[in-house]
Formats: structure tokens, sequence, C-alpha cells
């Protein structure tokens, strides 16, 4: 027994270093855009107040979900990741094994819907929000709850934001995807027209994509504007077709 979904993409935003227009996002998806190194992104657009809460996972977060330039205090939202902000975490976990008292800020920070709760402020949006982890496959999961929230309440509109950055050093050589920061916006639509896409997942245990992480997958494929998209992510497969746009 299958899962199936339809969904409809409104708009998108994505932030990686060095790729920020149209025409750098087009070259990134044909292969041809240089990785430059890891940057921390900008905050300037933020109160001074709430920069100073923002670790490097957090402002690449927000500013993905800013560029969609839109009127974001009116959306549900669904902020997802493999890993959460791992980092603040690891430092948190050193913290405690010395002995040291820790740090409330980091504290925060590790907790997995910190973003999502940055976001509510920042925006003043007091609407309903789900954080959501599903291992490779986080994006689909997030996709789908976005889905359900869409057809069960009579919101327009519902943001799918999903954020990783490169692991800490310990934990380099498990990650096969090495994965970079990024950073990925989707802004899904009930009623309004947009790139309108249907979703299919299956049980399969085939080897999973290791190439990179699944959200960069996905965004190069809408970027090429393929038909069909099929991943594998060690225990569904899933496949995409683009209907409309």
């Amino acid at each position: 027994m299958g899962i199936h979904v339809s969904l409809s993409i409104a708009a998108w935003a994505a932030w990686m270093p060095g790729v920020s227009t149209e025409e750098e996002w087009a070259h990134w998806a044909q292969g041809t855009q240089s990785n430059p190194q890891d940057e921390v992104p900008p905050s300037s657009y933020l109160p001074l107040r709430m920069r100073r809460r923002l670790s490097a996972f957090n402002k690449s977060t927000l500013l993905s979900v800013y560029k969609l330039d839109t009127e974001l205090e009116h959306v549900r939202s669904v902020f997802a990741s493999r890993h959460g902000d791992l980092h603040t975490a690891v430092a948190l976990f050193e913290q405690l094994a010395n002995h040291d008292k820790p740090s409330p800020v980091n504290f925060t920070r590790s907790v997995f819907n910190n973003s999502q709760g940055l976001f509510s402020i920042a925006t003043h949006n007091h609407h309903p929000g789900t954080a959501v982890s599903g291992g490779r496959s986080s994006l689909w999961y997030a996709l789908l709850e976005a889905a359900i929230q869409l057809q069960s309440s009579e919101e327009i509109y519902t943001l799918v934001n999903i954020s990783d950055e490169p692991l800490p050093a310990m934990y380099q050589p498990y990650d096969k995807e090495n994965t970079p920061r990024y950073s990925l916006s989707l802004l899904l639509s009930r009623d309004v027209e947009g790139l309108l896409l249907q979703g299919f997942a299956e049980p399969d245990s085939r080897e999973p994509h290791d190439s990179e992480p699944l959200p960069l997958f996905f965004l190069r494929w809408l970027l090429l504007e393929q038909d069909t998209l099929e991943y594998y992510d060690g225990r569904l497969r899933w496949e995409w077709n683009r209907l409309s746009s």
C-alpha cells in the first residue's frame, strides 16, 4: 500500500554559500557552479536584539524564508531538518561532559524546533507550526505534513522550510551525502495556481541515493524542469511527477 500526495508550489526560495541569483541557481542546477567555502549568512534584515540569539543554522534558515518575500505572518509552517543544529548540540554535550555549567543560549538553540520559534517571533506569526525530522527523507515527510495541513484547514498557504549544514568534525566520516550549508523554503498553496506536483511512495529496500542531500536533489530537479523524479531512501521509493506550471 502506497502513499499518495498532491501539492502546488506557489513560490520557492533557497540559500547556499555563493548561490543567490537566478543565474547562479541555474548554473548550480546544471553542475557548473563552483562550490565556495562555507560561510555564515547575513542577518541584517532582523532586529539587532534577535541576531544575538541566532546560530549560523538559524541564520540560513530565516534568510531562506525571508527570500520568499511574502506575508509570512499569515501562513502555517512546517520546519524540517535531517540533523538540526548539531553544532550547537555538540557544544552543549561537550559542556556537560566537562562538568561545565551549560550555556542557556546553547540549550535554547539545541531544541529541534528552535528555528520555528524564532520564525514565529520575527514575523509575528501565531499560526500552527510543526517541526519534522525523517532521516534522509525529511523533505518528503515535511511535504506530506504540509499537504495534510492544507487539506484539513481553511488556510490557503503552508510554508515548508528544510535546512541543514556541514556536520561537526566527529560526524563527518559518517556523512555519505557530504552535507553543505543550505536552506530551502517552499510556499505550498491549496487554491492558488502554481507548479502542481503529484507524489507517490511505496516500500522498496534498494540502496539509497547518497550523491547529495534530498532537498538539493529535489531543487535541482525543479530547476531543470524534468517531468519525473525518483528517489530511494533505503525503505521507500518516492516518485514525484510535474503535472503543470
